[in-house]
C-alpha cells in the first residue's frame, strides 16, 4: 500500500490533539493526532518526524497491537483500524504513551415520510423532483421511465429528499429483485444526476443503458445511494465528482453494479492519475479506509464499463472526493 495512496484516502480528518512523547532517547513532538471514525473503520493521522509510531487498541485483554503508522509525506504518518462495530466507543494508544477515545458512527436509518408524492411517468418524476422540499418522499411506481432524471433540489439533515421505488420489502439480495422501477437512459448521457445538491436519497431503483454514466453525483454532499441496480452504462455505472472541501460525505450501500450484457470483466488502471478509487469486475474492497464516503455491502459483478469512479485531484475542486468502503463484496451474476 503506497504512502501517496494513504495520503489521498485520509485527507479531511478531524479531532486535533497536540501532544509530545519520547521514543527511545529522542523527544518527539506530535503536533496533531487526527481521528476520523466511520461505521467499521477509523482513519488516523499523526503529524510527526518520528521514524516509526506504534498504534494499539484496547481489548478484553488490554492494549493489543494494531497496524502501525506509515509515513506518507515528510511530516505525516497514517493508519487505519478495521473490523470495528458501529456506534461503539474505542480506546487507542499511540506510541505506547498517549491515549485517545472515539466513537464509530451509527448505521444510517431512513427517516419517516413527511410529505409523499407518487409518480408513474418520467415527466411526473422530473416535475416532483423540481418541486421537492426537505422531507419530501417521491414514490416511483414500477415501470420503465425513459430519459434522464436531474435532481437540483436539496434536503436537510434529518429531512432528506427521498426518491424511492414503490416496491415491497423483500429479504432477497438486490440483484435478485425483478420489480424495481427502471430509469432507462438509452441515448442520453446520464440516468440520474444529483447536481450540486445535498441530503438526497436514491433508493430501490434500476438505472441502465446511459451513454456515459448511470448515477452521477456532481458537486453533491451528504447523499445516499442504496438498494439500487446500476447496469450496462457506457462509461461509469456510478461516478462522484467535484464540489470542493464541502462535498462528499456520501453513503453508498447495498447496491448491485454490473454489466449484464457483456458478461466479462475489465481491470485496467491505465490513465488513472486523477482517480481516487475504481472498482472493476470481481474486485472486492473490504475494510479499506478512505475518507468522506461510505461504501457498504455493494456487489460488483461482470463489469465491462467501469463500475465506480471517485475523483480526487489535489486542487480545491475535487480534493475532498474520497470514500470509506465497508464490507463490500463481489459476485458473478447468474
Amino acid at each position: 500500500m503506497g504512502g501517496a495512496w494513504i495520503a489521498a484516502v485520509l485527507i479531511g480528518l478531524s479531532a486535533l490533539y497536540p501532544v509530545t512523547w519520547t521514543i527511545g532517547a529522542e523527544p518527539v513532538v506530535i503536533k496533531n493526532v487526527r481521528i476520523t471514525p466511520k461505521f467499521e473503520t477509523a482513519g488516523i493521522i499523526v503529524e510527526s518526524d518520528a521514524a516509526s509510531v506504534s498504534l494499539e487498541i484496547l481489548g478484553p485483554k488490554g492494549f493489543q497491537a494494531a497496524f502501525p503508522f506509515v509515513r506518507f509525506d515528510q511530516n505525516h504518518l497514517a493508519t487505519s483500524l478495521f473490523g470495528l462495530q458501529p456506534d461503539t466507543e474505542y480506546t487507542i494508544r499511540i506510541a505506547g504513551t498517549t491515549v485517545h477515545r472515539f466513537r464509530t458512527e451509527r448505521e444510517f436509518e431512513m427517516p419517516r415520510d413527511e410529505h409523499v408524492v407518487r409518480v408513474d411517468s418520467m415527466e411526473k418524476l422530473q416535475r416532483a423532483a423540481d418541486a421537492a422540499e426537505p422531507g419530501t418522499t417521491i414514490l416511483v411506481a414500477p415501470g420503465i421511465y425513459r430519459g434522464q432524471l436531474v435532481v437540483r433540489r436539496s434536503g436537510a439533515a434529518g429531512r432528506p429528499i427521498v426518491i424511492r421505488g414503490e416496491v415491497k420489502a423483500l429479504s432477497v439480495p438486490v440483484w435478485e429483485r425483478k420489480d424495481l422501477p427502471v430509469i432507462d437512459a438509452t441515448k442520453v448521457d446520464t440516468g440520474i444526476q444529483l447536481d450540486g445538491v445535498h441530503h438526497v436519497v436514491l433508493d430501490s431503483l434500476q438505472v441502465r443503458n446511459a451513454v456515459k454514466h448511470g448515477v452521477y453525483l456532481l458537486r453533491a454532499s451528504h447523499c445516499v445511494v442504496q438498494r439500487m441496480q446500476i447496469y450496462d452504462n457506457g462509461t461509469w455505472n456510478l461516478i462522484v465528482s467535484k464540489g470542493g472541501p464541502t462535498a462528499g460525505r456520501h453513503l453508498i450501500q447495498d447496491n448491485h453494479v454490473a454489466d449484464l450484457d457483456h458478461g466479462r470483466f475489465l481491470f485496467d488502471y491505465r490513465g488513472s492519475s486523477d482517480v481516487g478509487a475504481r472498482l472493476f469486475g470481481e474486485t472486492a474492497w473490504k475494510g479499506t479506509s478512505m475518507e468522506l464516503f461510505h461504501l457498504a455491502t455493494n456487489t460488483i459483478s461482470s463489469v465491462l464499463a467501469r463500475a465506480i469512479r471517485m475523483l480526487c485531484r489535489e486542487d480545491l475542486t475535487e480534493k475532498s472526493m474520497f470514500m470509506t468502503i465497508k464490507s463490500s463484496s463481489s459476485a458473478t451474476t447468474p
